[in-house]
């Protein structure tokens, strides 16, 4: 069984400050870079995520001691031979015995070991890439973010700009609409004013006329009276 202890590198009695310590040196360890370039970088660093989750817990650390205490190889008591003592090649054997049994242990470890550190940095490749993933998503959606409120203030503006075309607009027309009636207004007072003085104008022409006809028939008159009284007949 893999000791949580030995994957982050702190004694059976650490504390728990030096555990969260070792567990932020393996994180500041394994950067994205790191993790992106090693396969066997996401490994190490999710079998030191999975140990620090284990010892960080009293129950899970106690749970994971007592597993480790049955994984331990329990030793049987062989009684020495009687009398004999062994014989060199006897005691050569046993030595390649026990070379053989620990190359054995070792090969196996070391390949538990490669296992769980390529699990590890599969798991990291995993992390980085779901990383990765997500911050493209964020720039995706504050791009679109940001693209959308410029559409925004680009259609406000383009109606501000509208509204006051528009404004602009009617009051030039308010501005025509007021000059024309003043350029009419002005024109009726011209013609009134003409047609004023041409009927003063043709009243007193009219005046001049019956003034003169009454004159003509006021010295006809004269003319009448003064042959009567001279010749007695009203044509002289």
């Amino acid at each position: 069984m893999k000791s949580a202890y030995v994957t982050l590198g702190v004694p059976a009695n650490a504390s728990a400050e030096e555990i969260e310590q070792a567990f932020q040196r393996a994180r500041t360890f394994y950067t994205p870079q790191r993790l992106a370039e090693s396969e066997s970088a996401r490994e190490r660093l999710d079998q030191a995520t999975t140990a620090y989750e284990i010892l960080r817990k009293p129950d899970l650390r106690a749970a994971h001691d007592r597993k480790l205490a049955q994984a331990r190889p329990r030793t049987t008591y062989v009684p020495p031979p009687p009398a004999d003592e062994p014989s060199a090649a006897a005691r050569l054997l046993r030595a390649g015995l026990v070379v053989v049994v620990l190359l054995f242990v070792a090969g196996g470890f070391l390949s538990w070991r490669n296992a769980e550190q390529r699990a590890a940095s599969e798991r990291a490749q995993k992390i980085a890439a779901e990383t990765q993933a997500r911050e493209e998503k964020e720039r995706q959606e504050a791009e679109a973010k940001a693209a959308e409120q410029r559409r925004i203030r680009d259609a406000q503006a383009e109606a501000a700009e509208r509204n006051l075309q528009a404004t602009s607009a009617a009051i030039s027309a308010q501005q025509r609409w007021h000059n024309e009636r003043t350029e009419e207004s002005a024109a009726r007072q011209r013609r009134q004013e003409e047609l004023a003085r041409e009927a003063r104008v043709a009243t007193a022409e009219r005046r001049q006329q019956v003034e003169a006809q009454q004159r003509i028939e006021a010295d006809k008159r004269r003319i009448r009276d003064l042959c009567w009284q001279n010749y007695g007949r009203p044509t002289c």
